[in-house]
């Protein structure tokens, strides 16, 4: 099968060898049962459907930001455990506070958020490239590797900002590519700048960065840069990402320094705990991107003998390369900063499987039906990858969480480790009902001084409830004449009438951090 491109000023380019790069030409429809199999695939493999899979580690993390957001109804100001928190921008925050006014505080919101989102990038990955022209069943082929990447179910599943990045970058692609022709589409990469802006900050605008590139293969960078569209996206752009951002800088001095300089900065020079190498990536796609990692492998090769003729190819070429190339510049190696790759690595195995599967009508079928059954499994037996031990402790820090009264002033002792798996302070912070207060923070500070009723409240009964490891529960209650409430092997709560508040935070604060062994 051959294509024959238009370029925006309506000269056809070369036709495309079918030995080469055959991605179609996008006639015949889109096979009825694409979408619903897409669909219900997306929502076995990407929504966590078990209510008995706590989160754990930053998961329970963005849980409990969003959950302050909630009951505070301050979504300018993120705060954790009574910390302010400046290291992610805030709309996956917002989007799970909404959702949690339903379903409640706790993993179902966050779970959910997270998993519509797969589902969303699923659907809108198969729609870009139908838009873009690719037949049915490469188009099918392209999303069906993408929902079923382990690391995309991964990270979709775990309740990370990921999920919601993703969706923004296909938008700006998606721009990019129609800005070509289409003067206006120029705004919709504004929009998309901003919302992966609000997302994941610079990470946020892949997408978007491709629109140059193909601008100048058509011939129209300088008109498309000086249009008024560019103005007005430019503006777009502005007035959603810079009134938040402002009001953070001002109201919080330390935002622009904590998140510009030591969260991006520190990225990009720092590098990771473990000083991995760039060969490091490699040896990552070579264990994780299985089954179709023979199959990227050939698409890649197809793509990019595509380029020279066909902007389809150059659009999702320049994407990858944009994305590993920033990738490859930052100093740290994390698995997360692979995640923007995926889209392009589905494209290519989308075409290398279409390549077979379009003279072979029941191979597609089949791998759908194969792909149904894995998910169906999936969605009922699939557990976190964890120690037994690390499973204990997150149970007893939920059990200890949930005695806590909502109304109560609850402060972590400064021995409750805010890091390690499974990170017992973001535990506590999400399925405690009341927010809680840490050594440090300035949490209540401005209420006790000023004499406001503070959200995270004293309490009706005017106690104060101080979490502690239930090694240092004993030790703590002797000097403070606290009683203890509650306790287990792993965390223990402390209740102190409020006239012994002050003096029992400072020795609840003076305790060393102790990491349990993992």
């Amino acid at each position: 099968m051959t294509w024959r491109g238009t370029r925006s000023d309506g000269i056809a380019t070369q036709p495309a060898p079918a030995t080469q790069w055959a991605p179609g030409d996008g006639r015949g429809g889109t096979t009825w049962w694409h979408a619903p199999a897409l669909l219900v695939i997306a929502l076995l493999l990407l929504v966590s459907w078990r209510d008995d899979r706590p989160l754990h580690g930053d998961a329970a993390m963005y849980g409990a930001i969003a959950k302050s957001v909630l009951q505070t109804g301050d979504g300018t100001h993120l705060t954790f455990n009574g910390r302010p928190y400046f290291n992610k921008p805030p709309l996956f925050f917002w989007l799970t506070a909404a959702a949690s006014r339903r379903l409640g505080s706790g993993s179902a919101a966050p779970q959910l958020v997270s998993g519509l989102l797969g589902v969303v990038n699923v659907l809108l990955l198969y729609a870009l490239c139908r838009r873009m022209r690719f037949d049915p069943v490469t188009a099918f082929a392209v999303a069906l590797a993408y929902a079923t990447t382990p690391e995309v179910v991964h990270w979709t599943r775990g309740v990370h900002l990921e999920s919601l990045l993703t969706p923004w970058l296909l938008l700006g692609l998606l721009a990019a590519w129609e800005s070509v022709t289409r003067p206006a589409a120029v705004l919709l990469l504004g929009l998309a700048a901003a919302g992966g802006w609000m997302s994941k900050g610079p990470q946020g605008l892949f997408g978007v960065a491709v629109a140059p590139l193909l601008w100048w293969r058509h011939g129209v960078l300088r008109e498309r840069v000086t249009s008024r569209w560019s103005l007005a996206a430019a503006a777009v752009a502005a007035g959603l990402v810079v009134p938040w951002t402002w009001a953070r800088i001002v109201d919080e001095p330390r935002y622009a320094d904590t998140y510009f300089r030591a969260q991006i900065g520190g990225a990009l020079v720092e590098g990771g705990i473990n000083q991995r190498g760039p060969l490091w990536y490699a040896g990552k796609f070579a264990t994780t991107y299985w089954p179709w990692l023979p199959f990227a492998a050939a698409g890649t090769v197809l793509l990019a003998r595509g380029v020279p003729r066909d902007n389809r190819a150059l659009a999702w070429r320049g994407y990858g390369a944009v994305v590993l190339a920033v990738t490859m510049a930052i100093a740290a190696r994390r698995p997360r900063y692979l995640v923007p790759l995926y889209p392009m690595l589905a494209v290519a195995s989308g075409v290398a499987m279409g390549r077979l599967a379009r003279p072979r009508p029941r191979l597609l079928p089949g791998l759908a039906v194969g792909v149904l059954a894995i998910a169906v499994v999936a969605a009922f037996v699939d557990r976190d990858q964890s120690s037994e031990a690390s499973d204990r402790m997150r149970g007893d820090a939920i059990e200890i969480a949930r005695t806590l009264p909502p109304d109560a002033e609850v402060w972590l002792a400064s021995d409750v480790p805010r890091e390690g798996m499974p990170g017992i302070a973001k535990v506590l912070g999400l399925y405690a009902p009341p927010l809680l207060c840490s050594c440090g923070s300035p949490c209540l500070a401005s209420a006790r001084t000023s004499g406001e009723v503070p959200v995270v409240g004293a309490g009706s009964s005017g106690e104060v409830r101080i979490l502690t490891l239930a090694s240092s529960a004993d030790a703590l209650a002797t000097a403070t004449g606290a009683a203890i409430d509650a306790r287990n092997a792993t965390v223990a709560v402390l209740r102190l009438p409020a006239a012994s508040r002050d003096a029992a935070l400072t020795r609840a604060c003076a305790l060393d951090e102790v990491l349990p062994p993992w």
